[in-house]
């Protein structure tokens, strides 16, 4: 289950949230601050995605459970979309859709995303909103999706940006998505 603790290291940690199944990996805070939302796997579903407010209950509710894996989320800077990756197609794609209400969808990739199920929290949204940074279905080679924010998101073409060495098995992207 998802814990927290203040960052000053002051107090105790506390459990966040009694979450559905036995993983639960947290994947993005809204960019207010309210909300987490976390990818559970609770069996017959799959990986599914759940948000929990950050003040009051921290009662957790699906806010993407469907019978395919929904996993990997991160949530544009102006908090109107979502992206995360699924396997709906039969292969393992990037989506997006508008968020906190779920509903205007568009996929992303056509050519894949990886389908690691382990590592599921590596897709990030450049701070400025500008592009989505993502692992290609290899899981070495690094991807940017050329992204425009609005009421309508707009997303290009994703291109390759380099291949992790041998050696090197997780990254994350800064936010400014420079390094």
């Amino acid at each position: 289950d998802p814990y927290w603790k203040s960052a000053d290291g002051s107090g105790a940690e506390e459990r966040l949230t009694d979450a559905p199944g036995p993983f639960n990996d947290v994947n993005a805070v809204t960019p207010d601050g309210r909300s987490l939302v976390f990818a559970s796997n609770e069996g017959e579903t799959g990986e599914d995605l759940w948000i929990v407010d950050l003040d009051g209950k921290h009662e957790p509710r699906p806010l993407l459970k469907t019978k395919t894996n929904e996993m990997d989320a991160t949530i544009s800077p102006d908090g109107r979309w979502i992206a995360y990756r699924s396997d709906e197609s039969g292969e393992f794609e990037l989506y997006a859709q508008s968020f906190p209400v779920l509903g205007r969808k568009l996929r992303l990739t056509i050519d894949g995303a990886n389908s690691d199920l382990v590592n599921n929290t590596l897709t990030r949204w450049r701070s400025d909103g500008g592009e989505i940074l993502f692992p290609s279905p290899d899981g070495r080679t690094w991807m940017s999706i050329p992204m425009t924010l609005g009421a309508e998101l707009t997303a290009g073409t994703p291109v390759p940006l380099f291949k992790l060495a041998p050696e090197v098995d997780l990254v994350t992207p800064s936010p400014d998505g420079q390094r």
